[in-house]
């Protein structure tokens, strides 16, 4: 911009003085990234919402309960962009923390108080971008795993048992990069995980657990 305005001046046969007036004034031009390639570590941290669903068929019990919490965490990816623009990339993603709830499993003889603790686990994820500059959207898909913690109450006390569930982990967000080398932004992630087992021999009852869980987390993270 410098260099045009120089160019005006001198085609313009304006004063030294006037030149350098509007060389002074003359706005400096904030450099957009060449493009969004390379490796980057990040951390983030937000709410959490879940819904467990416990039934077991043999026993006619049933029940779900719904639980928050504060979720935060690490990651590390590469990205690659494409000619066109597009982003591809993907991530690995270590959530720490935990969101636990309590409920009332309905069955045919005293209702059984349970309790989940769900613990984060890890997330694998391939995502598609769109190279805007400054700012890029971006989608994504991947596997995640979950460890979650089941405490049944029944005639024998309580009874607890810990399973692994793997699930499908969709996710949608946006990064602005605000220096060379940082990147701030906001996803929001939606997983389905597959029903487990859980057993409590000590109450002879067993059951199949399911898992949906919901986050909305804010990043940030540094671009080598």
């Amino acid at each position: 911009m410098r260099a045009f305005v120089v160019a005006a001046v001198v085609l313009s046969g304006l004063s030294t003085a006037q030149a350098a007036d509007l060389i002074a004034k003359a706005p400096i031009v904030r450099p957009v990234p060449s493009d969004w390639t390379g490796v980057y570590v990040g951390g983030f941290v937000g709410g959490a919402w879940a819904n467990l669903h416990y039934s077991d068929p043999a026993a006619a019990a049933d029940g779900s309960t719904t639980a928050s919490g504060f979720v935060g965490g690490v990651y590390a990816g590469y990205d690659y962009e494409l000619a066109n623009r597009f982003v591809l990339g993907a991530k690995v993603v270590v959530p720490l923390g935990e969101v636990s709830g309590n409920t009332t499993v309905l069955s045919l003889g005293p209702a059984a108080p349970s309790s989940g603790r769900m613990r984060w686990a890890t997330n694998i994820n391939g995502t598609l971008g769109y190279d805007m500059g400054w700012w890029m959207p971006y989608v994504g898909a991947g596997v995640a795993f979950l460890s979650n913690r089941l405490t049944l109450g029944g005639t024998a006390g309580n009874e607890s048992d810990t399973e692994i569930h793997t699930g499908l982990n969709l996710l949608v967000g946006a990064k602005f990069r605000f220096a060379r080398n940082w990147a701030a932004g906001l996803q929001f992630n939606h997983t389905e995980y597959s029903g487990q087992t859980y057993t409590f021999p000590a109450n002879f009852d067993s059951g199949v657990v399911k898992i949906r869980t919901d986050a909305l987390v804010g990043t940030l993270e540094y671009r080598f």
